[in-house]
């Protein structure tokens, strides 16, 4: 809102008004102080908000872990999902997931494959 040719400066901090994912969400303005040669030449109005997107992050989830079992014919398989871990530390998301072995058969270190995964809680969207 300067005169053209006019050296006026501006800095100012800004908090979303919430952390969590949204477009068009309001930016609270603080700690705005103007510099240059011609600040002195105007009464100045301090801007209180402005705008911006927080977009989602991408994780990935580890710390899910399989319980041993003794052979029962099925490839049923019981998870321990209280060790996922990948979101910031602080937000609140819950995992459940289901678990089937490769085989059948009796063997050590084997594969279990993860299906029916969903999330949860507050900061998950």
């Amino acid at each position: 809102g300067w005169i053209a040719g006019d050296v006026v400066t501006v800095a100012s901090t800004g908090t979303f008004d919430t952390k969590h994912v949204g477009t068009g969400k309001t930016v609270n303005l603080s700690a705005t102080s103007y510099g240059g040669a011609d600040n002195t030449n105007y009464s100045i109005t301090d801007q209180a908000t402005a705008s911006a997107n927080v977009s989602t992050k991408a994780i990935s989830i580890s710390g899910i872990t399989a319980s041993n079992k003794t052979y029962d014919a099925n490839t049923d398989a019981v998870l321990d999902v209280s060790g996922a871990a990948g979101w910031i530390a602080g937000d609140v998301v819950t995992v459940a997931s289901t678990g089937t072995f490769d085989t059948k058969h009796a063997g050590t270190g084997k594969t279990v494959n993860l299906s029916a995964t969903s999330y949860g809680g507050a900061d998950n969207t």
